[in-house]
């Protein structure tokens, strides 16, 4: 499944400025999940996380951001940020040993971003 979504998301990316701001939001995520192929979104996340700078949604946006340019470490602090504010979150999880800084980040967006979707209308 995860191939199969990874070949689909150039494609969706690239509809990105005919997209309304919700599917905008759910594709940086999905770019976060696949970083080699989300150069052409890269600055357009980051705008989008300026806009919604303090809310939820711009928190996740900035670690999609993060993961997006590579910055594992970053995305991790942004991630542990997250989970001391959201209640839902393990925070168990960003202590796993053997486990990629990028994975644990990647968890809690995605997490995050689903539960921030659903509750968005």
């Amino acid at each position: 499944m995860h191939h199969a979504v990874g070949a689909q998301l150039p494609a969706l990316l690239a509809r990105w400025d005919s997209e309304p701001p919700a599917i905008q939001y759910a594709l940086a995520c999905l770019a976060a999940l696949y970083p080699h192929h989300a150069h052409p979104v890269g600055e357009a996340i980051a705008d989008m996380a300026d806009q919604f700078d303090g809310t939820r949604p711009g928190a996740y946006l900035n670690l999609a951001h993060a993961l997006v340019r590579g910055q594992d470490d970053e995305a991790l602090a942004i991630a542990t940020d997250i989970v001391g504010w959201e209640p839902d979150h393990d925070a168990a999880l960003l202590d796993a040993p053997d486990v990629p800084a990028a994975v644990k980040a990647s968890h809690i967006l995605t997490r995050g971003a689903l539960r921030v979707l659903s509750t968005t209308r």
